[in-house]
């Protein structure tokens, strides 16, 4: 049995701005290195073997507040990289919307046919997430492995546990809440159950302030 845990990372300035990131970057804010910090101390007493974080440097800054004194080895792993968007990282999302009409249309409504003209495509999304898992599957059996990593990328992960497709992408489930908390524990066959779902509970009484 494999015990796999997924979050996202924290708050970015990039984030509160509206701004779409991919491979580009923002830095944490207070509030995300706060997150960070109270989901360590959630899941400090779970046994985890090992974490991959997304090279992005919120994601492996993020990381690192979940690591904190705990003697585990943390692993870099593009796989885990957000969803490439090309020239529109670092663009406010409403501009890129008004700008580019029919492209974005196509990218929340019928995601299979979104080509963008820089940028990734879900297809390819999906083959590296796959792939990524494949490989946990076969490398950490019996093992506990968090993944820090980013809204759509954990989105497409979780489209593999939920069996859904491309097209069915933004109708699963809204994008995490940064720093939540997923658990799948995924069986010797391969299958994965869904025991916990973009809980964040551990900071949901900071949103209630």
């Amino acid at each position: 049995m494999l015990d796999l845990y997924i979050t996202r990372h924290g708050q970015t300035v990039w984030n509160i701005e509206r701004r779409f990131q991919g491979r580009h970057d923002s830095d944490l804010t207070e509030l995300g290195r706060l997150q960070a910090s109270l989901l360590h101390d959630r899941i400090k007493d779970l046994g985890l073997n090992v974490i991959y974080t997304s090279p992005s440097k919120r994601a492996w800054d993020t990381a690192m507040l979940l690591k904190k004194e705990l003697d585990i080895p943390v692993y870099k792993a593009e796989e885990l990289y957000e969803m490439g968007f090309g020239e529109w990282e670092g663009r406010v999302l409403e501009d890129v919307m008004k700008e580019n009409a029919r492209l974005y249309s196509r990218l929340i409504q019928t995601p299979s046919k979104y080509v963008p003209v820089t940028g990734e495509s879900f297809e390819e999304l999906f083959e590296r997430t796959s792939s990524f898992i494949g490989r946990i599957k076969a490398e950490h059996g019996g093992q506990k492995v968090l993944l820090v990593t980013h809204g759509i990328t954990r989105k497409a992960i979780m489209s593999l546990f939920q069996e859904k497709s491309i097209d069915e992408f933004w109708q699963s489930e809204n994008i995490a809440k940064q720093t939540s908390l997923t658990h799948v524990q995924i069986s010797k066959d391969g299958k994965g159950e869904v025991l916990m779902n973009n809980d964040y509970t551990h900071w949901k009484h900071l949103e209630e302030k």
